[in-house]
């Protein structure tokens, strides 16, 4: 039986790295399925999907996204069912990202999905953030305060996976771990 696999975290606990080195390494078994957003490109980016604002909303209100999420700031995320439905049809394990406070509404449409929460210090997490100078001071704040109200979140995973700079290689292979266990 296929597996699902939801990933999800603050802003800037290094989830696209994870995800990229991952799925170079279970490029066989494990197919990423992206998520859509209303922000600008940063460059090459795999795991998302650009939109307007206009598709954002017309995809909501047709009720395509499994799970979904607009933020203060003008920016919304969503997790589309087709594409992990159809990579279920074909018999393929998924991983995909989802965003803060998401996980309740994607088990609503699939109850069987593993929840893996990636969290990293806040501190780490700051100075990831001013580093990729891609978001206002304001946008970095909020997603600060986002990244300490999830802590009260991390129960309702079935894992919790802690990435620290100096961790990457352990993260990683708490990743491969869960997702080459066996189900059940």
């Amino acid at each position: 039986m296929s597996r699902i696999f939801l990933l999800d975290g603050p802003s800037g606990t290094g989830k696209s790295t994870l995800v990229q080195r991952l799925l170079a390494e279970c490029k066989d078994t494990l197919e990423f399925c992206p998520r859509l957003t209303t922000r600008a490109p940063r460059g090459v980016e795999p795991d998302y999907q650009f939109v307007t604002p206009e598709r954002f909303e017309e995809l909501r209100a047709q009720d395509a996204f499994a799970a979904h999420r607009s933020f203060e700031f003008g920016m919304s995320y969503g997790l589309p069912r087709a594409g992990v439905e159809t990579a279920l049809s074909h018999g393929h394990d998924v991983l995909a990202l989802i965003d803060l406070g998401t996980l309740e509404q994607a088990r609503r449409v699939w109850p069987q999905a593993v929840g893996i929460f990636l969290i990293s210090p806040l501190d780490e997490l700051r100075q990831r953030l001013v580093a990729r100078a891609m978001n206002t001071s304001e946008q970095i704040e909020e997603r600060l305060r986002n990244a300490e109200l999830a802590l009260k979140l991390a129960p309702a995973y079935d894992f919790v996976v802690v990435n620290r700079q100096d961790r990457l290689e352990q993260s990683l292979d708490q990743l491969r771990w869960i997702v080459s266990r066996p189900a059940g």
